[in-house]
């Protein structure tokens, strides 16, 4: 039995604008949450503001220093799953995956972005975002 082969090198580094200009997650008629808004200048804050009817503004670009998942054979620094009323308002400023990870993995979420760049994001594809049942 020989080793296992190598893990081939990542493919090239993609950029993506996520050109939202307004827009608010859809709140159910019957919902009274009230949305907290957070604000986040590192991958931690941001990973720990995530939550449901929360507003995150960033107050500095982002650079992507650790993976806080491996999902569908590549590192992601930023996971949303099973939240509702998210809203990550960027005010101009960008998320970077540093040429080493995806940027973020969005599963069975409500979450709108805004105003944010997502940049230097590498997965398996090539992908800056992955939603549910991206390969």
């Amino acid at each position: 039995a020989g080793a296992a082969a190598p893990r081939p090198p990542p493919a090239a580094a993609a950029a993506a604008v996520v050109a939202v200009v307004a827009a608010t997650p859809e709140k159910k008629k019957d919902n009274n949450n009230v949305q907290t808004v957070k604000n986040a200048s590192t991958q931690a804050e941001l990973v720990a503001a995530i939550g449901n009817y929360t507003t995150i503004v960033l107050t500095a670009n982002i650079s992507l220093v650790s993976s806080t998942a491996y999902i569908k054979d590549s590192d992601t620094g930023i996971v949303i799953e099973n939240v509702q009323g998210l809203v990550i308002n960027g005010s101009g400023f960008a998320i970077d995956g540093q040429g080493m990870m995806r940027c973020m993995y969005v599963a069975s979420a409500d979450v709108a972005l805004v105003g944010v760049t997502l940049t230097n994001g590498n997965a398996d594809g090539a992908v800056s975002v992955c939603k549910e049942g991206c390969k």
